[in-house]
């Protein structure tokens, strides 16, 4: 019998404010290090998202929640982001990504930081992420 080898998908998230944007922070720049990143982790990417977008809060991030349920209705289980501050900077966010975590078995990438966060992620890692994204 043949073993098949499964290769885990990923997706990845560029994010940039408008503000940031006009600074030089480029999404392409996200892209290329993400892409190096899932490269390195033997990840193969199932679509990739560049979004210009505020970080205020869920309810006023269409695009980045779009691309959150992606991956979820996709089953896939990794979620490359640069930095915590591109995925949450405050306690309504960080709230809403824990309960992805709690329900689906997804692990979110920090590329720069070198952490990982999913349901399985310790307490310090957690509260850590946690932190993280407060001071964003």
């Amino acid at each position: 019998m043949k073993e098949v080898l499964s290769i885990e998908t990923a997706v990845i998230i560029n994010r940039v404010s408008s503000e940031e944007q006009s600074e030089g922070y480029s999404l392409e720049s996200q892209e290329e290090g993400n892409r190096e990143y899932a490269r390195r982790q033997g990840f193969r990417v199932l679509k990739s998202f560049s979004l210009a977008e505020s970080a205020r809060g869920v309810k006023s991030r269409k695009e980045f929640q779009s691309a959150i349920f992606f991956a979820i209705e996709n089953k896939v289980q990794h979620i490359i982001i640069e930095k915590t501050d591109r995925l949450a900077r405050n306690l309504v966010d960080m709230a809403w990504v824990d309960q992805i975590i709690k329900k689906h078995p997804v692990t979110f990438h920090f590329r720069k930081e070198n952490m990982t966060l999913n349901a399985g992620s310790s307490s310090h890692d957690r509260l850590n992420v946690g932190f993280k994204s407060l001071l964003a």
